[in-house]
């Protein structure tokens, strides 16, 4: 188990774009990216014309919409505003 000293020296991040990314972050871009190779290089062609186009734009959305997401996500600040009260009224004194 960690101590408090050995956490406060640790740098606390703001967001998941902070240097070294986690590695379920990593693991995560992966598996995405492996599913929009395996989409388009492997399931697009077994369709006929038509429907590949629909089934490629479809799935093109739907993964673009998981990678806009998890942009958002990774920005996000998951620190409690009652950290930020904490800190402030310390700060006041």
């Amino acid at each position: 188990m960690r101590t408090y000293p050995e956490l406060e020296r640790k740098r606390v991040k703001k967001n998941g774009f902070y240097w070294p990314p986690h590695l379920l972050q990593v693991a995560a871009y992966l598996v995405l990216g492996y599913q929009l190779l395996v989409t388009y290089l492997c399931m697009g062609p077994v369709f006929g014309p038509e429907t590949r186009i629909h089934f490629m734009v479809i799935c093109g959305l739907f993964q673009g919409a998981v990678a806009v997401l998890g942009f958002f996500t990774t920005k996000s600040d998951p620190t409690d505003p009652a950290v930020y009260a904490h800190r402030k009224a310390i700060a006041l004194r």
